[in-house]
């Protein structure tokens, strides 16, 4: 019996299986747009954690895909649903644009980026919750290059853009939200943020912002600290797509020309992010 086990698990060794499929895209091509959007709803996967953050980003982030498709922008969602299969071949994509040099958490994060870089995304949002208590939206922008496993970035054009991405979505939240028991919000530097050793690159931004090829910015859309918080912001998940989406239009507005036209430089196995919009 044993020798039998041992030409089974031979043969499954060296037998290709079948190969890995791109990644997982959950893209509406329903009709035309003027620009492309990435969402992230963040967590969700069987490497960065579940639970209620990560089925409030869910809300959120199909809320806020809903109302930007309503008005002309083509938007890619990292998820949808969470699903096991789905997990293990983004992360699988990842490898093998990365070389295998990361743990799988990082992969996981990295994953959603190279998405919006391979469909040339104007703009990538991740939406979060905070572990404090106030009931605050709070949007981060990496404001300067970091460094991790070889990879530097993002450049500064992308940080430049990525701040007035955040004091769009930062001025609109505000606008929408303080009516309703927030308090302001405020734009961060990721630099800031050495508290969160895990997830922050050596002197600067966010792992998961080394390789972004266009802007990007992390919201904190409250603080899960308190219960309450989260079941306002699930119970009002249309309030902050409208609030967080009209601050995302009105940057693609002021900004898209300059976005459209600028060439990206290469990253490592991608092409050059930016195409002109339809």
């Amino acid at each position: 019996m044993n020798g039998f086990l041992v030409i089974y698990l031979t043969l499954l060794y060296l037998i290709p299986g079948p190969p890995i499929p791109d990644m997982i895209a959950l893209i509406d091509e329903t009709h035309p747009y003027f620009a492309t959007v990435l969402i992230d709803p963040g967590h969700g996967s069987m490497y960065n954690g579940r639970g209620v953050e990560d089925e409030n980003n869910l809300a959120v982030g199909t809320a806020l895909a809903k109302y930007l498709r309503s008005k002309g922008v083509r938007v890619l969602l990292t998820r949808n649903r969470s699903s096991h299969q789905e997990d293990i071949i983004n992360i699988e994509y990842a490898r093998r644009k990365l070389k295998n040099r990361w743990d799988n958490n990082s992969l996981d994060n990295l994953t959603r980026t190279l998405k919006a870089n391979d469909y040339g995304c104007q703009a990538i949002i991740r939406l979060h919750t905070d572990s404090h208590k106030f009931r605050r939206l709070d949007a981060y922008y990496p404001d300067k290059a970091g460094s991790f496993n070889g990879y530097t970035g993002p450049s500064p054009f992308v940080s430049m853009y990525s701040y007035h991405l955040a004091k769009s979505i930062t001025r609109f939240a505000n606008r929408y939200l303080l009516s309703h028991g927030h308090k302001p919000g405020y734009i961060n530097r990721e630099s800031n943020l050495k508290r969160k050793k895990e997830i922050i690159a050596t002197n600067g931004c966010f792992k998961c912002n080394l390789i972004a090829k266009s802007p990007v910015v992390w919201i904190e859309m409250t603080g899960h600290g308190d219960p309450k918080n989260s079941e306002f912001l699930r119970k009002n998940r249309k309030l902050y797509a409208k609030a967080i989406g009209d601050g995302i239009i009105n940057f693609l507005q002021l900004y898209g020309n300059n976005l459209s036209e600028q060439k990206a430089e290469k990253s490592p196995g991608m092409d050059s992010f930016l195409q002109p919009w339809n």
